[in-house]
């Protein structure tokens, strides 16, 4: 019995100073961009060659890669405070009918904070650190600032980290250079760009629906 609660107290204090460092860092992130993320550690750590973001500032980005990575991934991103309880329910479902998780049901805010903080394995416990991180991203930081990090430290490619890494990687030039129908490809293949690029993402039924989606937004 004080062996199980030895392994309990420890564990409670392992779990509190991570989500301590979590909040110390997500502080340091309203003014510093992140030098590296807990995703581009774990590629590097799968013998993959990481190539660092080149982080800009939001109003750098064109506006239509703003829109369309809301339009996509988060239709509420500028209302919720980090999670959407229903598209959690939602995947939940799905994927008790699937068999397998297949959704996550993330919002952009979740999908940060797993790629800052967390590694890209699914399982439930993942999905409540990332829940909580969520929340804690919201309280300290703006929403656009939430959204600037976003666009420039999700993987564009296999270990390409963030927006203009992602264009130069793919197109060969920076990302305010790119057409719109450029940068809906390059919005499209970000759910699995490991295994697609812009010119394979075709393949992909998801990736072609989101593509066509965005040439038909106004």
């Amino acid at each position: 019995m004080r062996g199980l609660l030895r392994v309990l107290k420890w564990g409670t204090l392992t779990v509190t100073g991570f989500f301590a460092a979590v909040l110390v860092c997500i502080v340091v992130f309203v003014w510093v961009d992140p030098p590296a993320s807990s995703l581009m550690l774990f590629r590097t750590l799968q013998g993959r060659h990481v190539v660092a973001p080149r982080p800009l500032a939001l109003k750098l980005i064109p506006g239509y890669a703003r829109s369309g990575i809301i339009y996509l991934e988060d239709h509420n991103f500028r209302t919720h405070f980090g999670i959407v309880w229903g598209a959690i329910v939602e995947a939940w479902d799905a994927n008790q009918r699937l068999g397998y998780e297949a959704y996550g049901g993330s919002t952009i805010t979740q999908q940060l904070a797993r790629t800052l903080f967390l590694i890209p394995e699914k399982n439930w416990v993942r999905k409540g650190a990332e829940a909580l991180i969520a929340v804690l991203l919201e309280a300290v930081l703006s929403k656009d600032r939430i959204l600037e990090l976003y666009l420039n430290n999700i993987e564009w490619g296999p270990g390409v980290f963030g927006i203009e890494a992602g264009s130069r990687y793919q197109f060969g030039t920076g990302v305010r250079n790119l057409s719109k129908e450029q940068l809906a490809r390059l919005l499209a293949i970000i759910t699995s760009p490991v295994k697609y690029s812009v010119k394979t993402y075709s393949r992909n039924p998801g990736m072609s629906a989101r593509y066509k989606a965005l040439m038909g937004k106004p």
